[in-house]
C-alpha cells in the first residue's frame, strides 16, 4: 500500500509471574477481591500473589515514520521527478538522490502523541500496560454478566479468565494504539460496566484473529448495551407515571392495574424499592455509567463497519442509537480543563470529549465508506479538542500534576481551530495541538469536501452523477488543508529534535493515530479534486459487484486540478514500490489500517481512470501534456522496478519528446490501459495478505476483478474537453 499504518507501538519483555510490564509491581488490592492490575503504579508495593499458569505475551512490533509529499507544484515538482541521477549529480549531489520527494524525510518513531522522553521513564512508548486477570475476578465478572443472561444469545459462552486476558492484549495493542479513549492508567476490567468489558473483548477477539469469538461477543455486547439503554428509558417512562400513593380514597380516578404498572418498570429510578414488588435488574444511570455504554456502543460500531455484510448491516442500525446517546450527554464545552486540579475529574471530562470526538470521526469514517450523511456534524462540536497523550497517559495523580506544569497545553476548541485552518482568525493552529487533535480535524475538513460536494452539481448533469465545487471553493479548502499539513509537519519536525530519533526516508510505517491522518489527508485531497462519485457499493462484500461499479465510474475531466490529485495517487505507489510489493503484502498487511486501506483503494480507482482517461483521447481532444507526461513517466518508472512493467513509447512518457504535448497512436492507448490494469493488480497483490478485517479483503478482490474489467477493449467518447481552470480537460 502506497502509505503503511501501525497498529502495535509496543517491543516488551515477556516478564515473570508476579512482575508488571515496565519493572513495575502491580498495585495490591484488598484481600475479598483481587483485581485486574494495569500495571501502572507510581511507586514499588509488596509482593504480589502468582497468578497461576499466567505467562503473558506481547506482541513486538518494530515502527518507523511515514512520509507526506510536499504541496503539489506542477511545474516545479515535475521538474524534479523528471530530473535523472546524472543531472542531480552535476547540480552536485552528494549522494543518489530518491526518486520520489518528500518535503521532509524525517520524523521522530512517536509511536503515541507525546513521545517526549520523561524523567521518570514512564512514557516509554514501546511499553503496553498488562491485564491479568485472577481467578476471583474472573468469577466477578462472570455473575455481573449472568446478570444479563435473559437478553445475551441462548449459546453464548462466557470466555476463561485466559481468553478475556488475551483479548483484553489484543484490544490494547491492536485498537487502542488508534484511537485512545479508554483511560489504560486507572481502567479495572473487573469493575467496568458489562457492556464496555464485552464490547473490549470483542474487539480484542478481532485483533486476535479468533473471529468467531469476536462476533459472539459482538453480539454479546450489542444485546446488553441495548438492555441498558432500555432499562434507562424504562426509568425515565415510570418516573412520568403516577404512584399509588396520589390517589386518595375519595379519588374518582380509577387505580392503575398492577399490570400495567409493572410493563413500564423503572431499571433505575430513585423510588424506594418498597413501592414495586416486581422491579427490573439494577442498571446505573450516573454520568460514567452512561458513558460506558456509549463507549460500547462506538466500539461495536467501529469494529462492525468493517465486517461481514451482517455485522455491517447491525453495525449500520447503531448509528443512530449512538448518536442519540451522545447528544444527549452533550457536544457543548463544559469546564475548561486548565482550570481543574482535580486528576479524576479530568480524567472524566477528557475520556467523554475523547469518547465523542472519536464517535464523530467514525461517522465521518462511515460516509467516506459508504456515501452515507454523517450523523455528528462539524457544526455541533463545540469541544474541546483532545489535549497531548503524554497527559493522558499519566500513571498517577502526582505525575499528572508534573506533566501539567512541564507538558505546553493547546485548549481550543473544534470550532476554533476549524475556522483557524480556514484563516478566519489571524492565529494559526496551536504548535502543541496533539495528534488526536489533528486527526479530529482532518476528519473536519474531510466532511467539509463532502458536504460541499452535496450542494455541487455540474451543470446540467443528472442528479448524483458529477459533483463539481466551485474553483473558489476548492482553493479555500486547499489552503485549509495546507494549513493542516503545516501544522502537521511542524509538530513532528519538533518531536524528531527533540528525541533525536532520525528515521530513514523509505520507512513506510509509523505512530497509528498519527500516520492514519495521513492517509485521511491524502483522501481528503483526491476527494476535492476530482469528480468521481464516492459510493463504491462497499456494503455489498460483493467483489463482482464492486468491480463493476468502479468500471462504470466516469472518465475524468483533464485539468490542472486533476493532475493533483494524481500526484496524491502516484506518491502513495512511490512509497509502496521503494518498501516492495510481496514485502507489503506479507510483511505488513496486518499493520494496515481501515483509513490506509480506503486511501489506497481510492488511489488505485484514481491512478486506474487517469490512464484510461489518456488512453481514451482521441484526435479530436487536446493531445497530452507536459503535466502529464511527467505523471506518466513517473508511474512507468515505478511499475519497472516490480513485476508489473508494461512497455511504453519513450515519446509518450516524456523521454525525447520535442514539444510539450504528444499525440496518441493507437497503440499507445492499448499499452496505457495495459498500465492501468497493471497499477490496479499491483495494489490488489498488497491486499491479499492476512487481514483483521473482511472489507480490506474483499477490497483486493475487487481491485482484482475491476483489473479483468479494464483489460478488456470498451469504446470511450471523447473526453478532451477544457477544464474550467484553464487546463486540458
Amino acid at each position: 500500500m502506497g502509505e503503511m499504518p501501525q497498529h502495535h507501538a509496543g517491543h516488551v519483555a515477556v516478564k515473570g509471574y508476579g512482575e508488571a510490564v515496565g519493572g513495575y509491581a502491580e498495585r495490591p488490592r484488598d484481600d475479598q477481591q483481587q483485581v485486574l492490575s494495569t500495571g501502572f503504579a507510581p511507586q514499588a508495593q509488596p509482593p504480589q500473589p502468582t497468578y497461576d499458569d499466567y505467562n503473558l505475551f506481547l506482541d513486538d512490533f518494530s515502527s518507523a515514520p511515514h512520509l507526506l509529499p510536499p504541496h503539489f507544484e506542477p511545474d516545479h515538482q515535475m521538474a524534479m521527478w523528471s530530473r535523472s541521477p546524472a543531472q542531480m549529480h552535476q547540480r552536485g549531489n552528494s549522494r543518489p538522490p530518491s526518486q520520489f520527494p518528500s518535503r521532509f524525510a524525517s520524523l521522530a518513531p512517536d509511536l503515541r502523541d507525546g513521545g517526549e522522553a520523561n524523567t521518570r521513564g514512564h512514557d516509554d512508548p514501546a511499553r503496553a500496560p498488562s491485564f491479568r486477570i485472577s481467578a476471583v475476578d474472573h468469577n466477578v465478572i462472570k455473575s455481573r454478566i449472568d446478570e444479563y443472561s435473559s437478553v445475551l444469545p441462548s449459546d453464548f459462552v462466557f470466555p476463561s479468565r485466559h481468553t478475556l486476558t488475551r483479548f483484553l492484549e489484543g484490544y490494547i495493542s491492536g485498537f487502542h494504539e488508534h484511537l485512545p479513549f479508554l483511560h489504560l492508567p486507572t481502567l479495572t476490567p473487573s469493575e467496568l460496566a458489562p457492556e464496555l468489558l464485552l464490547a473490549i473483548l470483542a474487539v480484542g477477539a478481532q485483533y486476535r484473529f479468533e473471529f468467531n469469538r469476536g462476533y459472539a461477543l459482538w453480539y454479546a455486547a450489542k444485546a446488553v448495551s441495548m438492555e441498558q439503554v432500555r432499562r434507562r428509558h424504562s426509568s425515565e417512562v415510570h418516573a412520568l407515571l403516577p404512584t399509588a400513593s396520589s390517589y386518595s380514597p375519595h379519588s374518582t380516578r380509577p387505580s392503575p392495574s398492577i399490570s400495567y404498572r409493572h410493563s413500564f418498570a423503572s431499571a433505575q429510578s430513585e423510588r424506594p424499592a418498597t413501592q414495586d414488588t416486581h422491579r427490573e435488574p439494577y442498571s446505573p444511570n450516573t454520568p460514567q455509567a452512561r458513558l460506558e455504554t456509549i463507549q460500547a456502543v462506538l466500539l461495536l460500531f467501529a469494529v462492525g463497519l468493517w465486517g461481514a455484510k451482517t455485522i455491517l448491516q447491525d453495525a449500520l442500525s447503531l448509528q443512530s442509537t449512538l448518536a442519540f446517546l451522545i447528544r444527549e450527554e452533550g457536544l457543548s464545552v463544559e469546564t475548561s480543563q486548565a482550570v481543574l486540579t482535580d486528576w479524576d475529574a479530568w480524567i472524566r471530562l477528557e475520556g467523554a470529549n475523547r469518547t465523542k470526538l472519536i464517535a464523530y470521526c467514525f461517522f465521518n469514517l462511515c460516509s467516506t465508506a459508504y456515501d452515507m450523511p454523517p450523523q455528528l456534524l462539524t457544526s455541533e462540536l463545540n469541544l474541546y479538542l483532545p489535549l497531548r497523550s503524554q497527559l493522558w497517559r499519566a500513571e498517577s495523580a502526582w505525575q499528572w500534576q508534573e506533566l501539567r506544569q512541564s507538558t505546553p497545553i493547546a485548549e481550543i476548541t473544534v470550532h476554533e481551530a476549524f475556522s483557524r485552518l480556514f484563516g478566519r482568525t489571524t492565529q494559526g493552529l496551536p504548535p502543541n495541538l496533539s495528534a488526536l487533535g489533528h486527526y479530529v480535524l482532518i476528519h473536519a475538513l474531510i466532511q467539509h469536501v463532502y458536504l460541499l460536494k452535496q450542494t455541487s452539481f455540474a451543470a446540467g448533469s443528472p442528479y448524483d452523477v458529477q459533483r463539481t465545487l466551485k474553483p473558489e471553493d476548492v482553493e479555500e479548502v486547499t489552503q485549509a488543508l495546507r494549513v493542516w499539513q503545516t501544522s502537521f509537519e511542524h509538530r513532528h519536525q519538533l518531536k524528531a529534535a527533540e528525541s533525536g530519533h532520525y528515521m530513514s526516508a523509505d520507512s513506510l510505517t509509523g505512530g497509528s493515530l498519527t500516520f492514519n491522518a495521513t492517509a485521511l489527508l491524502r483522501l481528503a485531497y483526491i476527494r476535492l479534486y476530482t469528480d468521481i462519485p464516492p459510493s463504491r457499493s462497499l456494503e455489498t462484500r460483493d467483489s463482482m459487484l464492486i468491480a463493476s461499479a468502479l468500471s462504470t465510474t466516469p472518465m475524468l475531466l483533464r485539468s490542472l486540478r486533476l493532475h493533483r490529485a494524481v500526484f496524491q495517487a502516484v506518491h502513495a505507489l512511490s512509497m509502496l514500490v521503494k518498501a516492495g510489493v510481496n514485502y507489503v503484502a506479507r510483511a505488513k498487511s496486518t499493520e494496515w489500517s481501515i483509513q490506509h486501506s480506503l486511501c489506497n483503494f481510492e488511489c488505485a480507482l484514481l491512478l486506474a481512470k487517469w490512464l484510461l482517461t489518456l488512453a481514451a483521447i482521441t484526435p479530436s481532444d487536446p493531445p497530452v501534456s507536459q503535466e502529464e507526461r511527467s505523471l506518466l513517466e513517473t508511474v512507468k518508472r515505478m511499475l519497472d522496478e516490480t513485476e508489473f512493467a508494461v512497455p511504453i513509447d519513450p515519446s509518450l512518457s516524456g523521454q525525447g519528446a520535442s514539444g510539450g504535448q504528444v499525440r496518441l497512436a493507437s497503440s499507445d492507448s492499448a499499452k496505457l490501459r495495459q498500465l492501468a490494469s497493471a497499477v490496479v493488480r499491483l495494489w490488489a497483490e498488497t491486499f491479499k495478505g492476512t487481514h483483521i478485517f473482511d472489507l480490506v479483503k474483499v477490497m483486493g478482490a475487487s481491485l482484482d476483478g475491476y483489473a479483468d474489467l479494464v483489460e478488456k477493449p470498451a469504446g470511450r467518447g471523447s473526453i478532451g474537453r477544457l477544464g474550467s481552470d484553464g487546463g486540458v480537460a
